[in-house]
């Protein structure tokens, strides 16, 4: 075993298992190694991001306005990817946590996941929400509240692309220090 070996494995014995448990700490579905590619895409991104906040504040505003729009920040990554160079799927799943009909009229919220895909394979997914209110029917409500809730969680993992970079670094770090 090299050095380069000795900082991303570990071993492991118990008393229920006295063979000696060889594991990879690198091979973690949840510990992610972007390729240099998706590392200078994603601080790309973050920088137009940036921008972008920047050029909207920068007007005399009383109150000005945080979020993004989701086109604007769909646009943007296509512009940073390339508009084949990422991708978003379903988990498959649409977890509706209050329905409610009150004179006619529909009220519901609904949960989904969203994992964004980029063409080197470096993934993020997050949990998106959609609200719907006053809706004439229950299926108007239903599909309303799950586009809201794909547009929601799409917008969630472009903005949490720069997080995942950081949260790579922290880790190569504690596997230094450990």
């Amino acid at each position: 075993m090299d050095s380069s070996d000795s900082e991303s494995s570990g071993t492991c014995q118990s008393e229920l298992f006295p063979k000696e448990l060889k594991f990879d700490l690198f091979d973690d579905f949840s510990i992610i190694k972007p390729s240099e590619w998706a590392i200078t895409r994603i601080g790309w991104l973050q920088a137009k991001i940036d921008q972008l906040h920047r050029s909207r504040n920068s007007m005399q505003r009383k109150y000005p306005k945080m979020e993004l729009a989701n086109r604007t920040l769909i646009s943007t990554a296509n512009q940073v990817f390339g508009f084949n160079g990422w991708s978003s799927a379903l988990d498959g799943s649409f977890e509706i946590l209050e329905c409610a009909e009150r004179d006619g009229r529909f009220e519901m919220k609904v949960l989904t996941t969203v994992k964004l895909i980029l063409k080197d394979g470096t993934t993020c997914s997050a949990i998106g929400t959609g609200r719907t209110q006053n809706a004439p029917g229950r299926a108007q409500a239903l599909s309303k509240c799950k586009k809201q809730a794909i547009n929601d969680a799409i917008r969630k993992c472009i903005e949490s692309l720069p997080n995942l970079l950081l949260e790579c670094q922290d880790r190569k770090q504690a596997f230094k220090d450990y």
